[in-house]
């Protein structure tokens, strides 16, 4: 992970107490699927941001606080699966149909599997590692990510270290739990079953 200054690292903390809050302030479920849009929004454009561009403290801690919430942790997943971005927009909304499964077929099932987008998997790489240094107490769900997407690109030993320091901070997160048991089985990412 790269190396942050503590200045920075104060500011995403606590603008990812304020991106919190507003979550829980939310009064009703119409105003919380405006929180989780505008989380998923805020990934979208730092994902589609310049490789070079410096990733703002502040909406690095927003990002980290709206990983928190698993609708939203779960969207971005979905979101990087090619061809499946309108679908990410209603996991947001806390929408559970037959698409999503789709999704996750695309990333673990040989028979419909799609290889990891590399230069979108690079990019959701650079913010998530953004995510995790700037705020490592609270990095538990952008490491689980960066775990899947090292395991989705057939990078076990990374997606291990990966998901071996999410279970450390967090040993009951359950996505790096599903992630861990995958790699003590030994199965690989569809694609790579597939070939």
């Amino acid at each position: 992970l790269p190396v942050v200054p503590a200045g920075d690292r104060r500011a995403a903390r606590r603008a990812a107490q304020r991106w919190s809050a507003r979550l829980a302030a939310t009064d009703g479920p119409a105003q919380a699927h405006r929180w989780r849009r505008a989380s998923l929004g805020l990934w979208r454009s730092l994902l589609d941001a310049s490789p070079s561009a410096r990733v703002p403290a502040t909406d690095v801690g927003r990002l980290q606080a709206g990983l928190e919430d698993v609708l939203v942790r779960d969207a971005v997943l979905v979101d990087l699966v090619p061809g499946f971005s309108a679908v990410a927009d209603r996991v947001a909304a806390g929408w559970d149909g037959p698409e999503v499964g789709e999704a996750l077929r695309a990333i673990v099932d040989p028979r419909r599997a799609v290889p990891p987008p590399g230069d979108r998997v690079r990019g959701a790489e650079r913010v998530l590692r953004q995510v995790a240094a700037h705020r490592p107490s609270g990095a538990v769900p952008a490491l689980t990510l960066l775990a899947v997407l090292a395991w989705w690109q057939g990078d076990g030993a990374r997606s291990a270290v990966l998901v071996e320091r999410a279970l450390a901070t967090d040993p009951g997160y359950r996505l790096a739990v599903l992630i861990d048991q995958t790699l003590a089985a030994g199965m690989p990412p569809g694609w790579v079953r597939a070939s």
